[in-house]
């Protein structure tokens, strides 16, 4: 854990620094419960700040509970427990390693489960904003977008999904690792078996990439591992006291609620690509933009794309 795991995190030395002495304070008990004199916050931060180190580092203080926050939701740790604030390493492997070998099966076997599950996640974040993180200032103002609307966007993964053939502005959340010029084409100008009538009128985001695409898909399989090891977490700590398997719980909902949140930057990182139509020379055609500003919804990225001066769609004159 702490000689290889701690080389992932953002701030690695100090990351070792912390794992090291929670390590050594608490292994030799070999305890699957936290014990008196175990350490907290307040005790780690004590045992690894010096002053000369932090400042060669150019760490600071504040960087000690983000660190260890980092540290005891991260998958890798998988000995290190914490419970109501104490940290300790025991023997036996916690949950994650269940976790792990669950994720891997679903991504094997339940594809059409994490897209769909993925979906739901996609599909709240393009109008619901992302919440804040814990401790941190939004550093991003939210935008009132007004020229898409919930009742005017679908988040699919069908080509061939119908689109109203009305003069409302419609937003398309295409969830796939790719989508195809004649695909993207269809759902812009395509309405059933002919062509659609008010043809400047659809714009569909997909991601960036299939790189940024598989990340979200890992993501959710995660949380969907953390929901099935959950509910198997009485057989695999059989023979444990009450209190171990609590540890457990509490450890899979602070790995679950890391994922989600990660999983919530990991979309609005991913969709941030959109294909508009574009008529040049009497010809219609595709036009894409990319979003290169920070957003807390998809429909912002949409809007944040559209309207960049080179792109030349301005969408705010038809209200």
């Amino acid at each position: 854990d702490v000689v290889e795991n701690t080389q992932k995190f953002s701030k690695p030395e100090l990351a070792k620094l912390i794992s090291t002495a929670v390590l050594l304070k608490t292994y030799v008990y070999d305890s699957p419960i936290p014990l008196h004199g175990f350490p907290r916050l307040f005790d780690i931060a004590n045992m690894v700040y010096e002053p000369q180190k932090f400042m060669k580092n150019n760490w600071n203080p504040s960087d000690i509970p983000e660190v260890l926050e980092e540290v005891s939701s991260s998958p890798n740790m998988i000995f290190l427990n914490e419970k109501d604030g104490v940290f300790w390493f025991w023997r036996i492997a916690n949950v994650n390693e269940q976790i792990d070998s669950e994720m891997e099966r679903i991504k094997s076997e339940e594809q059409d489960r994490i897209l769909s599950e993925l979906k739901r996640f996609v599909e709240a974040l393009t109008f619901g904003k992302r919440p804040p993180r814990k401790g941190k200032p939004a550093k991003v103002t939210p935008i009132e977008v007004k020229i898409f609307n919930k009742r005017n966007f679908k988040v699919t993964s069908d080509p061939e999904v119908e689109i109203p053939n009305d003069d409302a502005y419609k937003l398309i959340v295409y969830v796939a690792e790719s989508v195809t010029k004649e695909e993207l084409y269809s759902l812009i100008y395509r309405y059933r078996e002919g062509e659609r009538r008010f043809k400047n009128t659809v714009a569909v985001m997909s991601p960036v990439s299939s790189t940024a695409f598989q990340k979200c898909e890992g993501l959710t399989a995660r949380l969907l591992a953390c929901e099935a090891v959950a509910e198997k977490l009485t057989e695999i700590y059989a023979g444990m006291p009450d209190e171990v398997k609590s540890i457990q719980k509490s450890l899979i909902d602070k790995i679950k609620r890391a994922a989600e949140t990660e999983l919530q930057d990991a979309i609005l990182s991913a969709f941030k690509k959109i294909a508009y139509p574009k008529f040049e020379n009497g010809r219609q055609s595709i036009g894409d933009a990319q979003s290169s500003e920070t957003a807390v919804s998809l429909v912002e990225h949409a809007y944040l794309a559209l309207t960049q001066p080179l792109i030349g769609k301005i969408i705010e004159e038809k209200e």
